[in-house]
């Protein structure tokens, strides 16, 4: 009797796991690892470049001769968590500290060319204690908030309100005055000043079913493949999708310049 192989479904590999990425110091060691949170795509693909020479000394002109000269790697993430550090990679944007000291301010002025129903930003976030004045025969005059004017004080910007009581005037000297809080511990970022973003990438595996693998990746120059949607249709969350190439590192892993994967 014929010997018979059969399909083993402890094989088949249903994919989960954690994605952790790294920034490079100067000689492209990683540093702390971070973990990007939910993904719901960790794509690995291999594209040999290949030469191949056709025979043209008949007419079916097949392959006689196929070559693969190098392989390039390629990375795509979709990830589900709207951090600031996966911002970062998905808007090219550097990164720094958003902070204000407390303080306070008197008679800042918006300008003489303001307009009722618009939003007029102020130096500075985070407000209180805001009164506002116009200039009426060289007296101040004060208005009254949500009569005259509306403020944001999160933002830190003010709207002057047509027909209110204070009887304001388009193109009127205001004096604004108000104390404003600590902000700490907020990042901004400049969008689009970052043209490569290279960073390490670690994949612990999780499968539900199949055998469990881990994967590392010394070098993956990031960019974004598409948008971020800041409003999206529908009921699903929004989702940052990155793509990568990964970079020949053979100076620091000879026998395995783009990365490897190994069996839990």
């Amino acid at each position: 009797m014929a010997e018979v192989d059969f399909a083993n479904g402890d094989n088949l590999y249903f994919g989960n796991g954690a994605v952790y990425v790294a920034e490079l110091d100067a000689d492209k060691a990683p540093l702390g690892e971070r973990f990007v949170g939910n993904c719901t795509l960790a794509d690995v693909t291999p594209e040999p470049n290949v030469i191949e020479k056709r025979n043209r000394t008949g007419s079916a002109r097949g392959v006689f001769f196929r070559k693969s000269l190098a392989t390039n790697v390629f990375l795509a993430l979709s990830m589900d968590e709207a951090t600031k550090e996966n911002l970062q990679l998905e808007l090219h944007a550097g990164s720094s500290a958003a902070t204000q000291g407390a303080g306070t301010v008197t008679d800042e002025s918006i300008g003489t060319a303001w307009e009722f129903g618009l939003w007029y930003p102020l130096d500075y976030k985070s407000l209180s204690s805001v009164v506002v004045e116009h200039v009426v025969d060289a007296l101040d005059v004060a208005l009254t908030v949500d009569v005259d004017y509306k403020i944001d004080l999160v933002e830190g910007r003010i709207m002057l309100i047509s027909g209110g009581d204070g009887a304001a005037v388009e193109s009127e000297l205001l004096k604004i005055s108000y104390s404003y809080a600590a902000v700490t511990g907020k990042v901004q970022l400049s969008v689009g000043t970052q043209a490569v973003q290279e960073r390490y990438l670690r994949f612990v595996g999780f499968p539900s079913n199949g055998p469990a693998y881990n994967a590392e990746f010394w070098r993956v120059a990031f960019e974004a493949s598409g948008a971020v949607s800041l409003i999206q249709s529908g009921d699903e969350n929004a989702t940052w999708q990155l793509k990568g190439t990964v970079l020949d590192d053979t100076e620091h892993h000879a026998s395995m310049p783009f990365g490897r994967v190994w069996e839990k």
